[in-house]
């Protein structure tokens, strides 16, 4: 779980307190169950308030562009009953205030609504950011009776808070703590001293708006580096110290917020100048590029492991349905052997009699040593040799059948190969999505209308390039992307690459009208590109093929990104 503290809430709400107060909510829209979009128009400018409940990192934010980006935000069809709620109560209606309690991770707005009569009835919107106990409720303030709440709480899952339409909101019952600022240092030292927990969890413990990272922080700004580090063990000076910079970094409101480059931490202050650290002029900024990069991360991680685990289903069937009609050097012997038994008998055909179980005989297939052959006394003896002769034809027939077979289940599985392969690359959602589109035309995946709306309302596919010296080298990253390449941005005398026999990326090279080859540091990027979006991307060489995209064809009902070619060149790169 991604940390949320309520000081960090605190210096948001400053930051647009007067921003927020001097706004109307013009939009409300709800994406998931747990993130809720409220569009307020202040100021001549839209301020999108993106709030997030979900338990793993809630927050909320101000989207910037890129904090916009990041989370690929994508409306449903059909809104939720909530955010239908919201947007009968709330949508059109002036902010009046914001409101966060003290030492909470609350978020108030206070909004005056309209009745349909024209009545006005203040009404509060209340964002709960505490773990697992998320959650965004709407409240009369008159009477503090809810109206809706994104999740209702029952007595079976609580039974210290109900949260439901018609109880009594009240406050989350608030944990037992101290306010550093209004303890003396004498108290703050014989407190510690009474403690056996490393400092920085009894920091976190025992004071108000300490959250355990800022207690790490600060117990490294004073020397205190051992997490398993008793009080007992630490200096006198230490704590003091210790107590001096808790102090003074809260009732400062100089800010310097800064994410680390692991992106495992952030801090409202730098106490300590790193180099591994990223920063922000303001915590907005640094809070959409914190947790935009943990809900982005969430929302690759769900599509693709869905996508992977009917991929990888499709590709354990496929491989295990080739072994299985892979025929074995048996199933030919046994073929012949039966088309040199009927033979045999044909040429004995004097010395058999009806009637017999079997029969033995000089082999000329192998030397004339003796064979002894079975044979149905219920037939006629050239029943008998035609029997031999169709188990002949059918195992023969058989073969072939399954060879055919056999070619079609390796088309399959290279096509959920490639699947594969740009799945585990994709680096965007909107790449993910593409291909959760295809699967789902193709009737792999089922539960398709994220993808279908995303189909309609998307008519361009965005394509990843570089641009060298006045060329042109596009990347198709899914299946999608490739037949697009190869259909729709390509002349004749472009130049397509792709890894030899391995799933991977359609690489095409923009020519400029007239030239007929590219350089050869062009050609040499472009292979590069084809072996790095492929599956040899870890491996020391890679072959990759080129040939200009008139050679290409793509069969009539071939699957998506599937071209054949000729003309072909190769070239091996690292």
């Amino acid at each position: 779980m991604i940390n949320f503290d309520s000081l960090c809430l605190k210096y948001f709400g400053s930051e647009f307190a007067q921003i927020l107060t001097s706004g109307r909510i013009q939009k409300i829209q709800q994406p998931s169950r747990k993130e809720i979009i409220l569009n307020i128009r202040s100021l001549g400018q839209n301020y999108p308030l993106y709030i997030n409940i979900n338990p793993q990192y809630p927050h909320l934010c101000v989207m910037t562009k890129h904090g916009e980006k990041q989370r690929e935000v994508e409306n449903p069809q059909k809104p939720p009953m909530f955010c239908m709620l919201l947007r009968k109560y709330i949508e059109g209606s002036k902010i009046k205030k914001i409101n966060i309690p003290n030492h909470e991770r609350i978020f108030e707005i206070f909004v005056d609504s309209y009745s349909e009569l024209g009545d006005t009835e203040e009404l509060v919107l209340s964002v709960e950011l505490m773990g697992k106990y998320s959650n965004i409720i709407l409240y009369k303030n008159s009477d503090k009776t809810i109206i809706g709440c994104a999740h209702n709480i029952g007595s079976e899952k609580s039974r210290v808070r109900e949260l439901s339409g018609g109880l009594p909101y009240i406050y989350p019952e608030q944990p037992q703590k101290k306010d550093i600022l209004s303890t003396s240092k004498e108290e703050f030292f014989h407190d510690m001293k009474l403690l056996h927990q490393p400092i920085f969890w009894e920091l976190n413990q025992l004071y108000y708006d300490i959250s355990v990272p800022m207690a790490k922080e600060l117990c490294d700004c004073c020397n205190i580096y051992s997490d398993f580090e008793k009080i007992s063990a630490i200096e006198t000076q230490k704590i003091f110290d210790l107590y001096d910079k808790t102090c003074s970094a809260l009732s400062s409101m100089t800010l310097n917020p800064s994410i680390s480059s692991d992106k495992s931490t952030y801090s409202i202050f730098s106490l300590k100048k790193e180099e591994n650290q990223t920063y922000y002029s303001s915590i907005n900024e640094m809070l959409n590029d914190y947790f935009g990069h943990f809900v982005f991360e969430d929302k690759m991680n769900k599509i693709k492991n869905k996508i992977l685990n009917i991929t990888n289903k499709n590709i354990k069937y496929l491989k295990k349905e080739i072994e299985k009609l892979t025929p074995t050097q048996n199933d030919s012997e046994k073929a012949i052997k039966y088309k040199q038994i009927g033979d045999i008998l044909a040429a004995n055909l004097y010395m058999l009699t009806e009637k017999q179980n079997s029969v033995t005989l000089k082999n000329f297939y192998d030397n004339n040593n003796d064979i002894t052959i079975p044979l149905n006394p219920s037939i006629s003896i050239n029943d008998n040799i035609q029997k031999y002769y169709k188990l002949h034809s059918k195992a023969k027939t058989a073969m072939v059948m399954n060879k055919q077979r056999i070619e079609k289940l390796k088309e399959d599985l290279y096509y959920f190969l490639e699947i594969q392969t740009s799945t585990n690359y994709a680096d965007k959602i909107s790449t993910l999505l593409e291909i959760k589109e295809e699967l789902v035309s193709q009737k792999i995946l089922e539960d398709a209308q994220h993808v279908e709306k995303k189909q309609k309302t998307k008519n361009t596919i965005e394509l990843d390039r570089e641009e060298i010296n006045g060329y042109t080298i596009f990347i198709g990253k899914n299946n999608k992307q490739n037949d697009y390449i190869v259909s729709k941005i390509s002349r004749p005398n472009d130049i397509w690459m792709h890894a030899q026999n391995m799933p991977g990326s359609h690489i095409l090279i923009k020519l400029p009208p007239g030239e007929e080859t590219p350089p050869d540091n062009i050609l040499l990027r472009g292979a590069q590109l084809a072996a790095y979006y492929s599956q040899g991307r870890n491996s020391k060489k890679v072959e990759i093929l080129y040939t200009k995209r008139k050679y290409l064809k793509k069969p009539p009902g071939a699957k998506p990104g599937y071209v054949t070619y000729t003309e072909e060149k190769t070239i091996v790169v690292d």
